[in-house]
């Protein structure tokens, strides 16, 4: 089935996103290997050859391990973040597409009657930055509340998206997201209850942040996204 161009943008940008993270933690076991294999070498630094304006690396060669894992620890929770922000993008430009066809449609998905000021009409130039306006009023606090489940729920509802399995398998690395943005990276008993054993953590952990993780992330929310990007084309028909 053809995609959407906003599902063209979110494969373009995933695609970019796995590329980077794998680069960037294939290049720390890289580095770390080089380091242990320079016994001589005193310094990250001397170990591995690289030029001294590289100030926070003169440290100990015992060192490397707890800085490069801090490294890919920061690495994949930042991939975390910056997955659920492509997704989210996704959502508000596919769901600006569905405006374009059907301008009632995406307004069933709240749950409180839309309304604008009479004066602020004067505002909008053109239908196109009305359109906007109402999509940035629907997406209104998503970053800054655990709503992703809400609204994915609504949207698959609302459009007869056959996507529940997708979302289901994706919901727990939104929740991850949550989690690094609002709860410094730490394991609350929401999560813990829902997701701990999946996860192998429990209450007070920190978020997992590996490769093996963001991948499985990748992979799932990438599978949503096409469902719901092949539910969306077949309402627009």
């Amino acid at each position: 089935m053809p995609e959407t161009r906003s599902h063209q943008s979110f494969r373009q940008r995933i695609e970019y996103l796995h590329t980077h993270l794998s680069v960037m933690d294939a290049s720390v076991k890289t580095a770390l290997s080089a380091i242990h294999s320079n016994s001589e070498a005193s310094t990250i630094n001397d170990a591995l050859a690289v030029e001294k304006h590289y100030t926070r690396l003169n440290h100990p060669t015992t060192e490397s391990y707890r800085i490069f894992n801090y490294s890919k620890s920061t690495l994949h929770k930042n991939a975390l973040v910056e997955l659920h922000s492509i997704f989210s993008n996704y959502l508000k430009c596919s769901l600006r597409e569905v405006l374009d066809t059907r301008p009632y449609a995406v307004l069933m998905l709240s749950d409180n009657e839309f309304s604008i000021k009479y004066r602020d009409i004067f505002n909008f130039s053109t239908l196109e930055k009305l359109y906007d306006h109402i999509l940035d009023v629907f997406f209104k606090g998503l970053e800054s509340q655990r709503s992703t489940k809400k609204m994915l729920q609504r949207i698959i509802s609302k459009f007869n998206i056959n996507a529940h399995q997708e979302l289901s398998e994706a919901l727990p690395f939104f929740e991850l997201r949550h989690l690094i943005v609002h709860n410094k990276g730490e394991i609350d008993s929401t999560f813990a209850r829902n997701y701990g054993e999946f996860f192998s953590v429990q209450e007070g952990d920190k978020v997992p942040s590996n490769y093996q993780n963001t991948h499985k992330a990748i992979v799932s929310i990438q599978a949503l996204t096409k469902a719901v990007d092949e539910g969306l084309q077949n309402y627009m028909k």
